[in-house]
C-alpha cells in the first residue's frame, strides 16, 4: 500500500502522465501523493490466441494438477499455498501442485518446501519447474493442469491469472490486488484475506498487504477437486467471457488517446 517516497517526488517532478495496469496501482499512486494524471491502461491476454500448444511438452505429475506460476517472492504467498496444499492433500491422493518459478534472491520456496517435507513425510506431490519455457510449452503447461492456485499478498494485474481464465482453467486468487479487476465470486474463487503489515525487500514503515487464509484456501482447493468438470463450467465459462475485453489492440488505443489527451 506504500512506495518509497522518493519516487513520487520523482513522478510528480518529471513525469506529465502515467500509464497503470489496474485500478489497484492507480489507487495506491494517488494515495501515495502522486498528482499527475493516470490511466488505467490494463494489459492484453488475446496473445494466446496465436500460440500452438507444444505436444512434446508433459508435465510428469498425479493425475490433478493445481498450478502456481509466480517469481515466488514474499508477495506471492508460496509459502500459504503449501501450507494449504498440505492441509488439504496428503501423498496417496492422486494430486500435485506444479510451481513455475525461477531462481532470484527473494525465492525461498526449496527452503520451504524442504522443511515442510522433512516434518511431514506424508506431504503431498509438488513438482517444481525452474527451468525457462517459451509461449508453446507454457501454454502447453496451463493445458495440462486443472486448476490455477494464486494466493498473492498483492499483485498489479495477475497476468497468469488472467491467461488462465483465458483458457477456461479455474482460478483460486486473493480477494484483493490488482486481478480484481477481471475476478470476482462469480467467475473465480475467492480467497478471504486480512490486511498486515508488508514484509518486503522495500522495508517501508505502515505498508500493508493482504494475508490470504490458509485455511479458507484449502477449503476451496478441496472444492474445486472434488467437483466435476461441469460444475466447474459455470464460472470458467463467465470468465472466459469477462476478460475476452483484454486485448493488446484495446491497451495500445488507451494509451495513445492518453497521450493525446495529456
Amino acid at each position: 500500500s506504500v512506495i518509497p517516497s522518493e519516487w513520487v517526488n520523482d513522478f510528480n517532478f518529471k513525469l506529465q502522465g502515467i500509464s497503470v495496469m489496474s485500478f489497484q496501482v492507480k489507487k495506491i499512486l494517488i494515495d501515495n501523493g502522486v498528482k499527475v494524471p493516470i490511466t488505467v491502461a490494463g494489459l492484453g491476454l488475446d496473445h494466446l490466441n496465436n500460440i500452438e500448444p507444444s505436444y512434446s511438452f508433459h508435465l510428469k505429475a498425479k493425475k490433478f494438477k493445481f498450478l502456481h506460476i509466480s517469481s515466488c517472492f514474499p508477495r506471492k504467498a508460496v509459502d500459504v499455498l503449501l501450507k494449504s496444499f498440505e492441509e488439504s492433500f496428503d501423498d496417496k491422493d492422486d494430486v500435485s501442485l506444479i510451481i513455475k518459478t525461477f531462481d532470484n534472491p527473494h525465492n525461498n520456496l526449496l527452503q520451504i518446501l524442504d522443511e515442510s517435507k522433512k516434518r511431514n513425510s506424508k506431504f503431498p506431490d509438488v513438482v517444481v519447474i525452474k527451468e525457462d519455457l517459451n509461449d508453446s510449452e507454457m501454454k502447453a503447461l496451463y493445458l495440462q493442469c486443472n486448476a490455477l492456485v494464486s494466493p498473492s499478498r498483492g499483485e498489479g494485474f495477475g497476468l497468469p491469472i488472467g491467461e488462465a481464465m483465458q483458457l477456461g482453467i479455474p482460478v483460486i486468487v486473493t480477494a484483493w490486488g490488482g486481478h480484481m479487476d477481471f475476478c470476482n465470486i462469480d467467475n473465480s474463487w475467492l480467497i478471504d484475506f486480512d490486511f498486515q503489515n508488508s514484509d518486503t525487500h522495500f522495508n517501508l514503515d505502515l505498508s500493508y498487504w493482504a494475508e490470504p487464509s490458509y485455511i479458507h484456501l484449502s477449503k476451496l482447493m478441496k472444492n474445486i477437486f472434488y467437483s466435476s468438470v461441469s460444475e466447474l463450467s459455470q464460472k470458467t465459462s463467465l470468465a472466459k467471457k469477462d476478460i475476452s475485453c483484454f486485448t493488446w489492440d484495446q491497451v495500445a488505443m488507451r494509451n495513445l488517446d492518453f497521450s493525446k489527451y495529456l
